[in-house]
C-alpha cells in the first residue's frame, strides 16, 4: 500500500473526500490498475459527479470482479443514483463473496427500504446485527423498518440503544428527528435534525428533515404530511388499491348524490372534501417550498432544486392568479381555460420529484410533451383565435392534467 494510499483511506474517514480525491489520483498514476483505489474515488467522486463515481465504480468491478469492497461500493453508487434494483444485486454480490461483513447487510436493508420492502429490510438489518451487535447503520436501518411497520415501541428503543452507543451519529438524530415528525413532534425534530447538522453539516437527510419540519408548522401542510407518512408504510400494491379504491368511491358518492337529490347536500360535501384532499396531495409541497422561498430565513433550508422548483411555481401561479383577474374584465371564457391549465402545470411541474431516477426520466419527458401542448394551447387561447389546431391542442393538454397524476403515481408506487 502506497503513503497516497493510506492517506486517502484516513482522509475518507474523516469526512474530507475532494483531498482523499487528490491522494487517490496520485496513487492511481502509479497503479493505475489498483481496483480498490478506483472504488475508493468512486466514492469520493459520489456527492460531486455521480456519473463519474459510476464509471470508476465499473472500472473496479472489471478489474475485481470478485472483490466483496468494490461490490459494496458500486451499492453505495446505485444507492445514490435511485437505482435500488442495481443496489440490491450489488449488495447480494458482496455478501456472497463476504457472508460475514455487516457493512453490507446494511446495504442490502437501504436498497429493501429504497423499494417500500419493510420486511425484508428489516430482515437484512437484523442480519447485519446479529453479526456486529453494536452496528450503528444496521441498529437505525431495524428501527427505521419496524416504525415503518407500525412497530413504533421497539424502533424508539433501537434508536435509544443506538445513541447510548455513539452520541455523535448524525444519521441516528436524523433518523429520531424523522420519527418524532411522523409523531407529530415538529420541535422536537427540529432539535434532532440540527443536532445532525451539526455533526455533519453535509447530511441531506437531516436538512431535507429540517424543510419538513419547518412546513408542518403549518396545520394544512401537517395533514398532508401524515397521509404521506401513512401512505410510505404501505406496499406499492397497497397504495394502489387506495388511490383506486378513493377514486371509485368518489364516483359512486357522485352518482347516488345526483340520482338522489335529496342526500346530495350530505355528499356533495364529501365529494369535494376529497378532491380537495386529492389537489392538496399534489400542490401543498411546491405552495409551501413557494412560501419558504419567501422566508427571509426558510430559504436558505431549501436546495437549489427546490429553490428552483419554487421560483417556476411562483411564475405558474402568478400567471393563474392574472389570468382569473382578467377574467372579470372580458366576457370570453379563454382566460379560465388558460388559468385551469397554467394551474395544471403547477402539479406537474413538481409531479417528478418524488419519483426516483427511471420515473423521474419517463415523468420528465412525458412533460415535456405536455409542456408544448400547454404553451401551443396557451397562445391559441390568448389569441382568442381557438381553431381545429388550438382546440386539438387545448384538449391534449387537459388530457394530459388527467393522465399525468396517474402516471406519476404508478411511478411513485412502483418505487422508480
Amino acid at each position: 500500500m502506497t503513503a497516497h494510499l493510506e492517506r486517502a483511506r484516513i482522509l475518507l474517514r474523516q469526512g474530507r473526500p475532494e483531498r482523499a480525491e487528490e491522494h487517490l489520483r496520485l496513487h492511481l498514476a502509479e497503479d493505475p490498475d489498483d481496483a480498490h483505489a478506483h472504488a475508493m474515488l468512486g466514492a469520493c467522486l459520489l456527492g460531486r459527479d455521480p456519473k463519474a463515481a459510476f464509471a470508476e465504480a465499473r472500472r473496479a468491478i472489471a478489474l475485481a470482479p470478485d472483490s466483496d469492497f468494490v461490490h459494496g461500493i458500486l451499492a453505495r453508487i446505485h444507492l445514490a443514483r435511485s437505482e435500488a434494483d442495481e443496489a440490491r444485486a450489488s449488495a447480494v454480490e458482496a455478501i456472497r463473496l463476504d457472508p460475514e461483513d455487516p457493512d453490507h447487510r446494511a446495504l442490502l436493508a437501504q436498497a429493501e427500504g429504497a423499494k417500500g420492502r419493510w420486511a425484508p429490510m428489516l430482515a437484512a438489518a437484523e442480519a447485519g446485527l446479529s453479526l456486529d451487535p453494536e452496528h450503528v447503520d444496521c441498529a437505525n436501518l431495524r428501527s427505521y423498518a419496524l416504525n415503518k411497520l407500525g412497530r413504533r415501541g421497539e424502533a424508539g428503543d433501537e434508536l435509544a440503544a443506538a445513541l447510548s452507543r455513539d452520541p455523535e451519529d448524525p444519521f441516528t438524530h436524523a433518523n429520531v428527528g424523522w420519527q418524532k415528525l411522523e409523531r407529530g413532534d415538529t420541535k422536537g425534530a427540529l432539535l434532532s435534525f440540527r443536532e445532525a447538522l451539526r455533526l455533519d453539516p453535509t447530511n441531506e437527510w437531516a436538512r431535507q428533515g429540517i424543510v419538513e419540519a419547518i412546513k408542518a408548522r403549518n396545520p394544512v401542510y401537517r395533514q398532508v404530511l401524515r397521509y404521506f407518512f401513512w401512505m410510505s408504510r404501505l406496499s406499492g400494491r397497497t397504495q394502489w388499491i387506495v388511490i383506486l379504491g378513493a377514486w371509485f368511491g368518489a364516483q359512486v358518492v357522485k352518482r347516488v348524490a345526483r340520482a338522489h337529490p335529496e342526500l346530495a347536500p350530505y355528499l356533495w360535501p364529501v365529494l369535494i372534501l376529497y378532491l380537495v384532499a386529492v389537489f392538496l396531495t399534489w400542490i401543498a409541497g411546491p405552495l409551501f417550498n413557494l412560501a419558504l422561498r419567501l422566508h427571509p430565513f426558510g430559504r436558505h433550508a431549501l436546495s437549489e432544486e427546490q429553490i428552483r422548483g419554487a421560483n417556476v411555481v411562483g411564475l405558474l401561479l402568478a400567471a393563474t392568479l392574472l389570468c382569473v383577474g382578467i377574467n372579470f374584465f372580458v366576457e370570453s371564457s379563454h382566460p379560465l381555460l388558460a388559468a385551469l391549465i397554467c394551474g395544471g402545470v403547477i402539479i406537474q411541474a413538481e409531479g417528478h420529484r418524488p419519483c426516483r431516477r427511471r420515473g423521474r426520466r419517463a415523468v420528465g419527458s412525458c412533460m415535456a410533451v405536455q409542456a408544448v401542448f400547454a404553451l401551443g394551447a396557451f397562445a391559441a387561447i390568448a389569441s382568442g383565435r381557438i381553431g381545429s389546431v388550438g382546440g386539438g391542442l387545448v384538449g391534449l393538454c387537459l388530457l394530459g392534467l388527467i393522465a399525468a397524476p396517474w402516471f406519476v403515481n404508478y411511478h411513485i408506487a412502483r418505487g422508480r
